[in-house]
């Protein structure tokens, strides 16, 4: 670990599907819109699969208006943004699960110590129910963020940026941990490095857009360590 406390002066988190288990929450969330207009798309059903391709790591004003034009939909996108947060916000009453291996891997970059911060495209509007119920306030204080806070969201790098300044950390030796696509981009773009969590929407293009990729936690600090030192052999 000290390697990468050499190396490594902040670890910005993705919040959805990075470090909460929350996917299934805002697919039936969304999919409620459509349902509730009669439009019938069953989860995991290809039809969905295609929403999923257009919209995932998109924050939900931009994914409003792909399915209000996708589906004819006669509301404003504004709208539908907070039927999706309220139907969100009914969902979350449930237990909300971590990803697995990830309170173990914070405690340990926490002893080091290395900062750390969410950078996410959650709307602020549900971001707060999410922080209350995971206790995520106890993971990284004040340092959590959404695209409301650095004025674009993902795949525009500035969020990540902005989560970089106020850890007073260079961008150059930060590292993402990400899923989705336009996270990838976001923090290519940021210049950071990226490991990806994998999953079932990524696995066949993750390689090609981040520096490694982890089913879990448990095997982040194992990645981080190949990482630097590769990277340092790389220099001598």
């Amino acid at each position: 670990m000290k390697r990468i406390k050499d190396s490594v002066d902040a670890i910005i988190f993705d919040m959805d599907g990075t470090i909460l288990n929350t996917d299934a929450v805002w697919d039936t969330a969304v999919l409620r819109v459509l349902w509730d207009r009669n439009i019938s798309i069953e989860l995991h059903s290809p039809e969905h699969t295609a929403i999923l391709i257009k919209t995932i790591g998109q924050s939900l004003p931009v994914c409003m208006v792909i399915l209000k034009s996708d589906f004819n939909l006669p509301d404003n996108p504004e709208k539908l943004v907070q039927e999706v947060v309220s139907n969100a916000r009914e969902l979350l009453q449930t237990e909300i699960q971590f990803i697995k291996g990830f309170q173990d891997f914070h405690k340990e970059i926490q002893l080091v110590p290395i900062p750390s911060a969410i950078g996410t495209n959650c709307h602020p509007d549900s971001l707060p129910q999410l922080v209350s119920s995971a206790k995520l306030d106890s993971f990284f204080g004040p340092h959590i963020y959404s695209f409301a806070d650095a004025g674009k969201p993902k795949p525009h790098p500035d969020l990540f940026l902005f989560a970089a300044k106020k850890l007073y950390a260079n961008p150059e030796r930060c590292i993402v941990f990400e899923d989705s696509q336009f996270g990838f981009d976001a923090a290519r773009a940021a210049g950071m490095k990226c490991i990806a969590i994998k999953n079932n929407h990524n696995k066949d293009f993750y390689e090609k857009h981040t520096n490694a990729g982890i089913d879990t936690y448990d095997e982040a600090i194992a990645e981080l360590v190949k990482l630097y030192t590769d990277i340092t052999d790389s220099k001598d």
